[in-house]
């Protein structure tokens, strides 16, 4: 019996996984000097800086134990049977209840299924691409030959069409292998049920983890219990590891019986606290600078980004990118709090609901905003840290006018709904 998990690359820890899974753009002060053209084509490699976080070394670890576990079983006695068996159609691996049938016992454990639930933009399908790259490639084995794809990942399908998915997977195998179990499956003399003892077979040879990506698909439409009884078929008769990742809309989904929140427990993520992690993300996205007059992360801005972005790893490197692209669009060429606010405004306004619901901007803020801008295209940059609030306090009490108008007079001012 062949161990086939010895064939997966030494599971990385602690300062080893996290320089592993690092990945940040070759970046050049000399860049903020170039052609406009050559900036805005530049600035697209922000969505390519990758910080690795608690999130990213939880997903690693866990697909690696799914893919050990899987490799593990595959060549062995039980495996073998299963397989048979499948190809029959003549035994099912599990009875009515969930529980293992006595022959094939010892062929699935409870690492045969998992979820990855957080909320969209917090980079959980980065994470599991970055995971499944220190994974390694396609495994040829000799005794006997046979070639092994670590994880496949598959989208669920728009209509959760079983059929759909099954076509997926075994595209995505003939894409890695070469061969060609897609145009087979396509045959018209093939129908639903030997497709699905098809990829059962497929995935049992040549499949360590399946992941199936924005599975929240399940949850609105009628067909999302059945595919969800086909990815339980799948697990059951093909003996491979299945993570299932998507947004917390799918969690009363999986709720609904013991047995499902049984085969679905698993990672689930928040928004980023605004802690460390947090502000060593936004200090790296914000160092990446493509217009002409750099500017420093102030705690200021720290702050305005993590309410304005909702916490979300995808929306600080949207709104970081658009304020550039607009700065330097405008010819203002500075990245601050009025060309941040500017692309909050403009290009993230759908989301404004989503990201801060309990915010409402002062209407005197964006004024206040526009004043620091033209302020800073007349080279007369507002200093923040000189200006005395009490004073200012003072000042409006004596002259009988709104403290947080006259104050939005000199600095932004955003008011809290509570």
């Amino acid at each position: 019996m062949t161990d086939y998990s010895t064939l997966l690359p030494k599971m990385l820890f602690g300062k080893e996984l996290e320089k592993a899974l690092t990945v940040l753009p070759v970046y050049s002060e000399n860049v903020r000097q170039m052609e406009t053209a050559e900036r805005l084509l530049r600035l697209s490699d922000i969505y390519k800086i990758f910080i690795p976080n608690e999130m990213a070394a939880e997903i690693y670890c866990k697909l690696y134990s799914m893919a050990s576990i899987s490799l593990q079983k595959k060549g062995t006695i039980e495996s073998v049977r299963l397989l048979n068996a499948v190809h029959h159609g003549i035994v099912e691996p599990y009875n009515e209840d969930g529980f293992q049938n006595d022959q094939y016992k010892g062929t699935a454990t409870g690492m045969t299924s998992a979820t990855c639930i957080g909320v969209s933009g917090i980079g959980k399908t980065t994470c599991i691409q970055a995971a499944i790259s220190l994974l390694g490639n396609v495994m040829e084995v000799d005794e006997p030959y046979r070639k092994i794809i670590p994880v496949v990942t598959v989208s669920c399908p728009f209509n959760c069409s079983f059929r759909s998915l099954c076509s997926q997977i075994l595209s995505k195998v003939d894409e890695c292998l070469g061969t060609n179990y897609f145009q087979k499956s396509r045959k018209s003399t093939m129908n639903a049920e030997q497709v699905m003892q098809m990829v059962c077979q497929v995935s049992n040879l040549y499949i360590g983890v399946l992941v199936i990506d924005e599975i929240q698909m399940i949850v609105e439409s009628k067909s999302g219990s059945q595919l969800y009884r086909m990815v339980l078929q799948l697990i059951n008769s093909s003996n491979i590891s299945v993570m299932m990742c998507g947004t917390p809309e799918c969690i009363p989904f999986f709720s609904q019986n013991p047995q499902m929140a049984r085969r679905t427990s698993g990672l689930q993520y928040d928004a980023m606290s605004y802690d460390g992690q947090f502000r060593e993300f936004c200090r790296v996205v914000f160092s990446y600078q493509y217009v002409q007059n750099k500017a420093e992360l102030t705690d200021g801005i720290l702050e305005w980004m993590y309410e304005h972005s909702g916490a979300i790893p995808g929306s600080v490197t949207a709104l970081v990118h658009d304020a550039q692209e607009i700065a330097i669009l405008t010819g203002k060429e500075e990245l601050g709090i009025a060309t941040l606010n500017e692309a909050y405004e403009r290009r993230m306004k759908m989301l404004h609901p989503y990201i801060i619901p309990n915010i409402r901007i002062n209407k005197k803020y964006a004024k206040a905003v526009e004043k620091t801008a033209e302020n800073i295209n007349n080279n007369e940059a507002a200093d923040f840290d000189s200006i005395d609030i009490p004073a200012l306090v003072e000042t409006a009490k004596k002259k009988e006018e709104d403290i947080v108008t006259f104050i939005g007079n000199y600095i932004p001012v955003r008011q809290v709904v509570l």
